[in-house]
């Protein structure tokens, strides 16, 4: 037990130790990689002792991530572990169903699985994204795949908000870890963006090609003209419920384009023409649901109808107002 402890404490010292060479001498910093190889063959060896499947998981990330600069192949391998035992654990969790109300932060995926997925993004965020889709458990699974209104009861509870909450998470997990793979490897950014593109657009899509616009402006303007093209074509409705991600996308692009930017700014092109067709489109929508929805309050919808297109402003006014 006293070895498992000091164990673990290394592993959230070891940062403290690397740091503390920059000042030693070559022979000094030689002897406590040696010292601290020693102390990482025990922290594996240990790990076998560790009850729980996900804690396991938890310090063959954090010991991968170590490793990581001195010895990237086993670093990968010790993530791969990682998720095996994360897998494992969560496949179990699925199987008990007579204690799921203890099972709940793996069924839901929403504690230790993002802390070991981001770990491995800050070394290899594409490896990240496949191990996200590999370590989907049921619950994400369901939330993704269906409406709120169609999820039933299940071992996490009947709530739709809740599951709304699972997708959104995960939703936001995904591209960040896509915005981490542009930074990381540019030569994939185009690429990524374009698998993303594919299964829905979002809040955050703006920001994906943003990032995109900083390595390659040319590709990040193309795709914003086809993402216009999209949300032109959408009727903000999906499975006869608001379609929240593509209502949220198009104010993003809206206010983006309306934005005052500095005249040295290098920002994004968004087509007047496309934005103008976004805001007809979007305004229609919110008069034609004499806003029932409720996503956006007359106020919110206002400066994007003055200056795109001003003959529905007089028709917005009249509107009732969102308490």
């Amino acid at each position: 037990m006293i070895t498992r402890f000091l164990c673990c404490l290394f592993i959230f010292l070891f940062p403290l130790f690397i740091f503390a060479q920059n000042s030693d001498d070559a022979a000094a910093v030689k002897t406590k990689q040696k010292q601290q190889a020693v102390l990482i063959e025990q922290i594996l060896a240990d790990i076998v002792n560790l009850k729980l499947g996900e804690n396991r998981a938890l310090v063959y990330v954090k010991v991968g991530n170590l490793t990581w600069k001195t010895d990237e192949k086993r670093a990968r391998t010790l993530f791969q572990t990682s998720i095996g035992e994360l897998i494992n654990a969560q496949t179990l969790a699925e199987a008990d169903k007579k204690n799921a109300i203890y099972q709940n932060e793996l069924l839901t995926g929403q504690m230790t699985r993002p802390q070991i997925l981001n770990t491995i993004a800050s070394r290899d965020a594409e490896l990240a994204l496949e191990y996200l889709y590999k370590t989907r458990p049921a619950a994400i699974l369901k939330a993704l795949s269906a409406p709120p209104a169609a999820v039933k009861n299940s071992k996490i509870g009947n709530s739709s908000n809740n599951y709304s909450y699972l997708a959104q998470n995960e939703i936001n997990l995904e591209q960040s870890f896509i915005r981490m793979a542009a930074d990381q490897n540019p030569e994939r950014a185009v690429k990524l963006l374009k698998e993303s593109l594919k299964k829905g657009l979002s809040g955050e899509t703006l920001n994906l090609l943003n990032k995109l616009h900083e390595k390659d402006a040319d590709a990040a303007n193309a795709l914003a003209t086809e993402i216009a093209g999209k949300l032109i074509q959408s009727n903000f409705i999906k499975e006869n419920q608001p379609d929240s991600q593509s209502i949220n996308a198009a104010f993003v692009f809206l206010n983006e384009f309306i934005r005052e930017k500095p005249a040295t700014e290098k920002n994004l092109k968004l087509e007047e023409t496309q934005m103008r067709n976004l805001a007809d489109k979007i305004v229609a929508f919110y008069l034609q649901q004499d806003g029932r929805y409720g996503y956006y309050d007359v106020q919110s919808i206002l400066p994007i109808a003055e200056k795109l297109t001003p003959a529905s402003v007089v028709k917005l006014k009249q509107m009732p107002k969102n308490n």
